[in-house]
């Protein structure tokens, strides 16, 4: 899981989900208007994120996926 917090206030602005197994990340980066997040990972993949429009959509997503790893795991 990959969140992305406000520096200022600590507030959470997104959380996207790379994959189902566990990655060390080895690159994370944001592009000049702080819109897209890219990253890399040890599994050998690249990963393009939208920030734009979508907090409350990655919202969401991180309470759904939580909720599933609790009736799963």
């Amino acid at each position: 899981m990959i969140r992305v917090f406000s520096v200022p206030k600590g507030e959470k602005l997104y959380s996207f989900r790379r994959g189902h197994t566990e990655a060390l990340i080895y690159h994370l980066n944001f592009n000049i208007n702080t819109t897209y997040l890219i990253l890399s990972s040890n599994s050998g993949t690249v990963h393009l994120f939208q920030m734009a429009d979508t907090k409350v959509e990655s919202q969401e997503n991180e309470e759904s996926y939580e909720k599933y790893y609790e009736e799963c795991c």
